[in-house]
């Protein structure tokens, strides 16, 4: 069995979901959507997750605190923050392509993974998908491409793309609520229904 981890943009997936129309799936069981893309001769073992928490609307930190929240609840779900950088009252995310770029060629160069699954459009990538071709020959990258979102520069450097399609996230969707193991009942945002 090939070990697969997911390296997932937390942001490009979320506002491909938006562009799309399908904000009754930012609920996203993650696990299960990643499950849903592997093939029969591969195993999940890890699922990055990479993300900025937002400072405001309050109401918006909620709502994606609460989110992390239910997602982490799966334990082989990691969850890395990076920065909201704010400059002349424009908010910009900042490390997410960096912490991915160095998680991804250090999982490659310590043999974590067989196959690296990258769900993102981003094209800042690119290098670090080099380097790993480069470090580490045997290690196999494919992006997944969220909704709306495809880069022409992933997609010729990594060895497979995947788009991904309505029943990829229809049925990969969090129970409403998810109960933590402290008994806690995390509902699904009513905005996001």
């Amino acid at each position: 069995m090939q070990r697969v981890t997911a390296f997932i943009d937390g942001f490009n997936l979320y506002y491909g979901l938006l562009d799309k129309g399908w904000r009754r799936y930012l609920w996203l069981d993650i696990q299960a959507f990643i499950s849903s893309i592997l093939l029969k001769n591969q195993s999940l073992t890890q699922v990055r997750y990479y993300t900025s928490i937002v400072h405001s609307p309050e109401d918006k930190r909620l709502r994606h605190q609460r989110y992390l929240d239910a997602i982490s609840t799966y334990p082989i779900v990691e969850i890395t923050l990076g920065r909201f950088y704010t400059n002349q009252n424009i908010s910009k995310e900042k490390m997410t392509d960096v912490n991915i770029a160095v998680d991804m060629i250090s999982g490659a160069v310590l043999d974590e993974y067989d196959v690296a699954l990258l769900v993102t459009g981003d094209s800042d990538l690119v290098p670090a998908v080099k380097a790993v071709n480069r470090l580490r020959s045997d290690k196999r990258i494919v992006v997944v491409f969220p909704p709306k979102r495809e880069s022409y520069e992933l997609k010729q450097v990594c060895h497979a793309y995947k788009l991904t399609r309505e029943h990829h996230f229809a049925n990969s969707v969090l129970p409403d609520p998810v109960i933590t193991s402290a008994d806690l009942r995390l509902n699904c945002p009513d905005s996001w229904k």
